[in-house]
């Protein structure tokens, strides 16, 4: 896990992507996030839960 956030970071840092849609635990209850190159510090709150998220659905509202 500690390779894929580190993984996340480079590009983040880099700009070979612009953000990362992830999930982030907040409060003790994971949400999705878009993690971005102005807060790479946030990246390290990055988990994979068991909970599923309907991603792709998320990424359309955030492009519209």
């Amino acid at each position: 896990m500690e390779q894929l956030k580190q993984n996340i970071k480079k590009m983040l840092e880099s700009g070979e992507i612009a953000g990362f849609l992830g999930i982030k635990e907040q409060d003790g209850h994971p949400i999705p996030y878009l993690f971005t190159p102005e807060h790479l510090d946030q990246v390290d709150d990055f988990v994979v839960p068991e909970v599923r998220y309907p991603m792709a659905k998320i990424l359309l509202n955030i492009v519209r």
